[in-house]
């Protein structure tokens, strides 16, 4: 018995003192209100329903999986989801399961694809070839009976600048008449400029990199989404969403000349994970459904 209060007193201290994210199953998250260019910690208080399956797609590390949430109510649609967090393995795909929540109970399937990051062996181009190989690997959501003609591409911040890089190899690992709309959440799209900043992120990208842009123009060519040209056609879409607020990537990362820009004016870099925001309504309104 005393093991027992011990044990709720610690989780009641741990929720309110911590704001500690925790999982439930098959119940329905009701996610607070949040202001505009709301902070890391609010996101890390959320709670997350549980990923109905989890698959690996690759043999070297654990942290080759992918995590599917199943739509709740009447699916409307698929998102594949790569998480931010400055390519570094301090921040795993945890931290974006409120998000998967969200979308989850917006009515959209969601394919979380976890990637090796920098610290784990996901320098570049690793991490690139990850995203892709569980992108590929998305054919065991058929055999379930999901429909996977039309995918929302959707990746925040670093997850951003993947998402980008992948949209335009898609075609090597999706059949050709797929709908892949691609969709950058604060998405870092120049990385050149970007290592050039000072800020935490900016400076963890020599580091992903593995060299400067003096040191690996190549590199940094083949990495930068910005060399890419986005042809917008009836199969292949693309959109960049960004706030005003964003101090971790600034709003002029968010552009690139073939991809439109949606500007959130007071929206902050985390405001798109967190499915209490304005900014998460106009993600879910720019997503692609099966209708």
């Amino acid at each position: 018995m005393l093991n027992l209060i011990k044990l709720r007193v610690f989780t009641l201290g741990c929720l309110i003192l911590l704001g500690c994210r925790f999982a439930v199953a098959n119940e329905m998250v009701v996610f607070p209100t949040a202001k505009a260019n709301t902070p890391y910690s609010e996101v890390a208080k959320l709670s997350s329903i549980k990923a109905d399956k989890k698959w690996m797609y690759g043999g070297e590390s654990d942290q080759q999986y992918s995590l599917f949430w199943q739509a709740k109510g009447n699916p409307k649609g698929l998102v594949v989801l790569m998480h931010g967090g400055c390519w570094l393995d301090m921040f795993d795909i945890q931290h974006s399961f409120p998000l998967s929540t969200g979308l989850a109970q917006s009515g959209f399937h969601v394919w979380s694809i976890e990637y090796r990051r920098t610290g784990s062996g996901g320098e570049w181009p690793v991490a690139f070839e990850d995203v892709k190989a569980g992108l590929a690997n998305i054919v065991k959501l058929e055999d379930i009976g999901v429909d996977t003609s039309i995918i929302n591409l959707v990746g925040h911040s670093a997850g951003g600048h993947l998402a980008l890089l992948a949209a335009s190899d898609a075609a090597s690992v999706l059949p050709p008449d797929t709908l892949i709309n691609t969709i950058g959440l604060a998405a870092i799209v120049d990385i050149a400029s970007y290592s050039k900043g000072l800020n935490s992120c900016q400076s963890a990208t020599t580091s992903f990199m593995k060299g400067t842009l003096e040191d690996k123009p190549i590199e940094y060519y083949f990495a930068n989404p910005l060399s890419i040209r986005f042809a917008q056609t009836s199969t292949n879409k693309a959109v960049l969403l960004h706030g005003t607020k964003d101090a971790i990537v600034p709003l002029k990362q968010g552009q690139h000349p073939q991809i439109e820009q949606i500007v959130i004016d007071g929206a902050g870099h985390f405001d798109w994970i967190h499915p209490g925001t304005e900014a998460f309504k106009v993600l879910t309104a720019n997503l692609k459904t099966y209708e």
